[in-house]
């Protein structure tokens, strides 16, 4: 017997709710939480069952998952990515256990499709009209693509200043894209405000829906398959938070079935110009409050949870519990982490996507992360999502004749040649 799905249950005061394409509790208005019934003995069978599967992807978890048995996946090929091992630990603080887990492998390169397939799921399964998101461009090429897929119509509303890189991957695939005056919060507020009015589902990457949270628990599932032991951190970049949250509650599951013995610790690290989680942290607060005015290269996580910041709470309560922490990178070690992925380790990474990186340098160097430990840093975003961050950092080519010659004083120019 499966694992089943049976309610959605609030994370605040205990109330379950029915399972559907409903935002926040209806009883005191907090975040839900899909639930499932089932002994370690189910669990641990459908586990094992998982991994034998041939399934490629994410998909072969599907009964630890929210997708109704009816139901067929919006599936893109999500998943499987790869867990690389750092070639210069060196580089690294010399930390030899240090390894990158690339989601910029998925298929809108992010790892935004796993969230996205579930949800597209749902909403074909339940046969909603359409969907609509928010989102800081990551999340909008996820849920236009799979929403394509799906054959289902998608609104994305996105921040004025998106980068452009990030625009056009959306715009590709044919949604209706709308960009709104003003920071990542007042798109999505104006999402919400539609999907109540329209009866859309408000697929927006926060913990607004339990349901796309489900899938980045397959994070965990993964990591499990492919690391030689729990590593003793993960490392998320994070805005709201889901993907850290999904990241906990799968290995709790894991542990819940008895295929792990601990969870790793979680750090939720954020850009210093858009900090609410950290800043909460270093005051040793159990409350997040919203941020201001959001200002960092750090695109996919420039949000400042205004109206929403129980999600934040969520979040640091979830990385606390696992012995884990938070803290704020600035930008300079946010671009410095991802021109040394890309130069040492071939990773090429969205400034966002290096936010991880950024964090374990400085727990390296602070000491808190020690030479034996086995640390994983999400690498959320793939550098084509925003080259445009990298001008000022990158050479410019060299140009010559067409000439052997002009090759060789070319080179002999940048030290190749001696």
């Amino acid at each position: 017997m499966s694992p089943t799905l049976r309610t959605l249950r609030c994370v605040v005061c205990g109330a379950d709710a029915a399972l559907a394409h409903r935002t926040k509790c209806p009883s005191c208005g907090g975040i839900l939480d899909a639930r499932y019934d089932g002994s370690p003995e189910a669990w641990r069978a459908a586990f094992v069952a998982a991994v034998r599967d041939a399934t490629p992807g994410m998909w072969r978890w599907r009964a630890t998952l929210p997708v109704p048995r009816h139901g067929t996946p919006v599936q893109l090929g999500e998943g499987d990515t790869p867990l690389i091992a750092a070639e210069r630990p060196d580089a690294w603080g010399a930390v030899p256990g240090l390894r990158f887990k690339c989601e910029t492998a998925n298929p809108t390169g992010s790892f935004k499709d796993r969230p996205a397939s579930v949800a597209l799921s749902m909403a074909r399964a339940w046969g909603v009209p359409g969907v609509v998101t928010a989102s800081s461009g990551n999340a909008g090429a996820s849920v236009a693509a799979y929403a394509a897929r799906a054959g289902l119509p998608s609104v994305v509303l996105v921040p004025d200043d998106l980068p452009a890189g990030k625009a056009s991957q959306i715009a590709l695939y044919g949604p209706i894209l709308i960009a709104v005056r003003g920071h990542f919060s007042r798109a999505y507020d104006l999402a919400l405000d539609w999907a109540e009015r329209s009866g859309w589902y408000d697929v927006t990457s926060t913990l607004l829906s339990a349901f796309p949270t489900e899938g980045n628990k397959t994070v965990a599932y993964e990591l499990w398959r492919q690391a030689p032991r729990v590593p003793d951190w993960i490392l998320i970049p994070v805005s709201s938070g889901p993907l850290l949250v999904g990241i906990a509650k799968g290995f709790a599951e894991l542990r819940h079935a008895g295929l792990v013995d601990r969870e790793p610790r979680l750090v939720a690290v954020q850009a210093a110009g858009c900090a609410p989680i950290a800043a909460a942290y270093d005051a040793g607060r159990d409350e997040v409050d919203a941020w201001g005015d959001p200002e960092t290269v750090a695109s996919g996580i420039r949000d400042p949870l205004q109206g929403y910041a129980d999600d934040g709470t969520r979040t640091l309560e979830i990385a606390r519990r696992s012995g884990g922490s938070a803290l704020a990178v600035d930008d300079d070690a946010i671009l410095d982490a991802a021109e040394a992925m890309a130069r040492y380790e071939g990773v090429a990474a969205e400034p966002t996507g290096a936010v991880a990186v950024a964090g374990a340098r400085r727990m390296i160097a602070d000491g808190r992360i020690g030479r034996e430990d086995t640390v994983v840093c999400l690498v959320t975003g793939h550098g084509l999502k925003d080259p445009a961050a990298y001008l000022d950092r990158s050479a410019d080519p060299i140009p010559i004749d067409p000439e052997p010659a002009a090759l060789t004083a070319a080179l002999a120019t940048v030290g190749v040649l001696t």
